[in-house]
């Protein structure tokens, strides 16, 4: 609890930056979109379909045969992290839920200085995220913000974007809390991942079909989709069984000039 006051009172000797510049260029561009109802919405009351929704669509999901997925995934799974204990009281797509709603309330009460309620019981991969914040000097600024390129009729929300205290640079954050009972990185079996785009031709990406690429992946459209490039990009997972944290920079544009043009085709 005392990373979260002292995330607090950081933010309030945050200066005008890089970092901060480029927050500004954010919320700009993504002005037109907000979310309601669970969905995404533009000014003028045009309903955006899901990133997520999309993502699958284009690798093929959809179509597949769900018991043939299962047989996958059950491949990659790790015995011995089955069987260790899960540090937290909730697991899966509740947990994951929990943990996300209580970032967003911290992280609003951070940026906007409300009171943090010190007593208030939560999940320990939330308290985990804010030490590692704290250890880091990275100040929250935007929580679950919606981006959308408005020529598209797709759009997201970006788990947190961060200032870095110590060099004013702005970090795009994807916080990830599931994948522990299984192989996160690529093995030599996955296949690779084809996409489909409006005309039927096939992209070929050097990405497989694993939970490592998958976020990648989904990290990349995010930040196409707001429209500007952060300083830097990370993927962070909150171990619940390993009662910790990885945190893995995404750096992808920076070897291939072209990432965001098959990105906006794979769209």
């Amino acid at each position: 609890m005392d990373s979260l006051i002292s995330l607090q009172k950081c933010s309030k000797s945050l200066k005008i930056c890089s970092g901060v510049l480029l927050a500004k260029q954010l919320v700009v561009k993504n002005k037109h979109v907000y979310f309601h109802d669970d969905s995404f919405w533009s000014e003028s009351g045009k309903r955006f379909s899901g990133l997520t929704k999309i993502i699958e669509k284009r690798m093929g999901f959809e179509s597949g045969n769900p018991y043939q997925r299962n047989a996958a995934v059950v491949k990659r799974r790790k015995c011995q992290l089955a069987q260790l204990h899960r540090s937290c009281t909730t697991y899966g797509a509740k947990h994951g839920s929990i943990v996300h709603r209580e970032i967003s309330s911290i992280c609003k009460s951070i940026v906007k200085m409300k009171s943090i309620n010190k007593k208030k019981k939560r999940d320990l991969c939330t308290l985990r995220l804010f030490h590692f914040l704290n250890q880091q000097q990275w100040i929250p600024i935007l929580t679950e913000f919606p981006v959308n390129r408005p020529h598209l009729n797709i759009a997201t929300a970006v788990d947190l974007y961060v200032i870095d205290l110590k060099s004013g640079e702005l970090n795009f954050l994807e916080i990830k809390t599931g994948h522990e009972n299984e192989f996160y990185n690529p093995l030599d079996s996955d296949p690779l991942i084809p996409f489909y785009y409006y005309n039927s031709s096939l992209i070929k990406t050097n990405m497989v079909d694993c939970p490592r690429h998958k976020h990648d992946l989904q990290v990349l459209c995010s930040i196409f989709l707001s429209g500007v490039i952060p300083d830097n990009a990370y993927i962070v997972r909150l171990c619940s069984k390993r009662k910790g944290i990885t945190c893995r920079r995404i750096s992808y544009w920076e070897t291939d000039a072209t990432i965001f043009d098959r990105i906006q085709k794979i769209l």
